[in-house]
């Protein structure tokens, strides 16, 4: 211990009274019987004439507590050599322990001795357990080691940096990025480069960045170092509903004006405190922002605190829309208002994707009068009051960007909004189930296949080279429109050559001659949704299987008539690719019908396997991920247990009533 006689050389000062008064208290002894001198440290001797010895027994049972203790009180009076043989016994006792090499360390750094505290610390990572409560403030004294040598004796006595809670999950400081970021980090026994570490860092979920912050400080000021790890601000991924103000105000003010993304979906217990660091200062990069959920803050001040941090000022118009970079905006679920939706349209100019679903304070005319961005391409207004009114305005204002338009329960939607689409030729997604101002009269059905076929034909007539729709219908979700006919699904399918996904669940006036069109038709059709349609037959879901040998997903639940044996065989059969088969409530459906529909899929000749891969057991062409059959009669245990042994990678639902 070279460097412990080192310190020797170079006595401290200390008060006269404090030095009494820590005399007095080791020439009498501890009361307790314990560390009455260190008769065990030969170092000690040297430099200290004997008190009274204690025997091997007692000194063995020293609690390391009570020595760090009286170790901490030399140190605090200026006793430096009594402190450094209180460091020298705790070594001694417990080699495997750092608290001893942590208070040699803080002697060490109080006379100025760098090289010396480097040589503690060497020792310490060779003898010390990292399972043990102080090893991460050896890393920590390390770290600072290797990246700031200390002054003078002051160094070891800057306070500690105070560390705050952001959250009960979240440890997310509030102070700002240190000015002088460290090159380095310690692992264990490992020190990475730190451009190494923020690689690594990079990769990691938002969340799991904010949980290295409570690590270290060496970790903590690395990560805080650098701005490019708060960019994306991504709490969604986390426990969102136990997300509180502060965490979210601590990462904002932390980001500052580079965040280019906030996602806060699901995040309920947040109230205007947490989103107040959004307007101040402005965010000029954001491209990214939702709030999904955010229920518990006011309409008004939702508003304000939008115009603010994406305008930076207030009222409406777009005077700051040229500034605000904001694509993708998401309010579903909050209290927004028309009048305050207005406001925040007007200042983002460059927006793309708009979510508004949910939001219950929100008008039939919510986009009257608003000033929309030109290449808005996206729109979701579902369960909200937009009526025919909101849609005309809307096919005005952006018609020729639109691509996208999904206005699902939309209790004041009717066909002349629909109609009001044909102003789009790049549409391509187009779900309007359940929409409330839709008649089954006569009159109404005739309004609703011209609006239908009105919107398709407006969407083909696009040009499909330029990217991006023009081609026709890709999603096509009528679901519960009282209206719909066969002749309007008929239509849309004969303009919708590239049709994908199809929901005609719950018409009741759709039957098979509407399946047979689709089938001729939209032979790229991955998704079909026919759940209590009760005018599809057999021939229909035969004919749909034959045309449509892409198709992943098949609906058919609640058609006892629809589905049956023969029907399952044509499936296996032609729909190689299917993923999910639901047959809930199919009255039809035995269970030797559908042991011979997994021993079809079985057997079916495995594609082709690159060259550098191993053979392997024989697999289907496409692996069934999900087989419903809940509520069929003729389904009994035995036949579920056959279908898990035939088709062990799928998830066999069979709930019973």
């Amino acid at each position: 211990m070279k460097a412990v006689a080192a310190v020797r050389a170079q006595p401290s000062p200390q008060p006269a009274d404090a030095a009494a008064s820590r005399r007095r208290r080791r020439e009498a002894g501890p009361a307790d019987g314990s560390l009455g001198n260190h008769n065990d440290a030969p170092l000690m001797k040297r430099h200290r004439p004997a008190a009274p010895a204690t025997t091997a027994a007692t000194t063995q049972a020293i609690d390391l507590s009570v020595i760090d203790r009286r170790c901490r009180d030399a140190i605090r009076d200026g006793d430096l050599d009594g402190a450094l043989d209180d460091a020298v016994v705790m070594y001694r006792r417990k080699p495997e322990s750092a608290l001893g090499y942590l208070r040699a360390t803080q002697i060490f750094l109080t006379k100025g001795m760098t090289e010396a505290a480097s040589k503690i610390l060497a020792i310490a990572f060779k003898k010390v357990d990292t399972n043990d409560p102080k090893y991460a403030r050896l890393v920590d004294l390390r770290l600072s080691l290797s990246t700031e040598a200390p002054k003078g004796p002051s160094a070891s006595k800057r306070a500690p940096e105070k560390t705050s809670a952001a959250s009960e999950q979240l440890d997310v400081p509030t102070a700002e990025s240190p000015a002088s970021p460290p090159n380095s980090a310690v692992f264990g026994a490992f020190q990475l480069p730190a451009e190494l570490v923020l690689a690594i860092l990079r990769r990691l979920p938002f969340v799991d960045r904010c949980r290295c912050l409570g690590v270290s400080r060496a970790l903590r000021a690395l990560v805080a170092s650098d701005r490019g790890l708060w960019t994306e601000l991504d709490f969604g991924a986390a426990r969102s509903a136990r997300v509180t103000d502060r965490a979210v105000a601590a990462v904002l003010g932390r980001a500052g004006a580079s965040v280019r993304a906030v996602r806060l979906g699901g995040c309920v217990r947040l109230t205007r405190a947490a989103l107040r660091p959004l307007s101040s200062p402005r965010r000029p990069l954001l491209r990214e922002l939702v709030l999904a959920g955010a229920s518990k803050i006011g309409g008004e001040d939702l508003a304000d605190m939008l115009v603010g941090a994406l305008g930076g000022g207030g009222g409406g118009g777009g005077g700051g829309a040229g500034r605000c970079a904001l694509e993708v905006l998401d309010l579903s679920g909050t209290n927004i208002t028309t009048a305050g939706l207005v406001r925040v349209l007007g200042v983002t100019g460059r927006l793309r994707r708009l979510v508004v679903a949910r939001c219950g304070r929100l008008t039939a005319e919510v986009f009257t009068g608003a000033t929309l961005p030109a290449e808005l391409e996206a729109v979701d207004v579902s369960e909200t009051a937009a009526g025919d009114a909101a849609l005309a305005a809307l096919a005005r204002a952006c018609g020729g960007s639109l691509r996208s338009v999904e206005a699902v329960r939309c209790r004041a939607l009717g066909a002349r909004g629909l109609a009001a689409l044909r102003r789009c030729p790049r549409l391509c997604v187009l779900r309007c189930s359940w929409a409330g101002g839709v008649t089954a009269d006569a009159a109404g059905r005739r309004e609703l296949e011209a609006a239908l076929l009105a919107v398709a034909a407006g969407a083909s007539a696009g040009d499909s080279g330029s990217g991006g729709g023009g081609g026709g219908l890709e999603v096509f979700a009528a679901a519960g429109l009282p209206g719909l006919t066969d002749a309007a699904v008929a239509g849309v399918a004969g303009l919708s050559a590239g049709l994908r996904e199809l929901d005609l669940s719950s018409c009741a006036h759709v039957g098979d001659a509407a399946v047979m069109a689709v089938s001729r038709r939209c032979g790229s059709l991955r998704r079909a949704v026919l759940a209590r349609c009760p005018r599809v037959s057999e021939a229909g879901l035969a004919a749909l299987a034959g045309g449509c040998p892409r198709l992943r997903a098949l609906d058919v639940s609640e058609n006892p008539d629809a589905m049956s044996d023969s029907v399952l065989r044509t499936v296996a059969t032609h729909a190689r690719e299917l993923e999910e088969l639901r047959l809930a409530a199919c009255g039809r459906v035995t269970g030797a019908g559908l042991v011979a529909f997994a021993e079809e899929l079985s057997r079916a000749t495995p594609t082709a396997a690159p060259e550098h891969q191993q053979p392997g057991p024989s697999l289907p062409r496409r692996l069934l991920k999900l087989l419903d059959v809940s509520f069929c009669d003729g389904v009994g245990v035995d036949t579920i247990r056959r279908l898990a042994a035939l088709l062990p990678g799928t998830k066999i639902a069979s709930r019973k009533a």
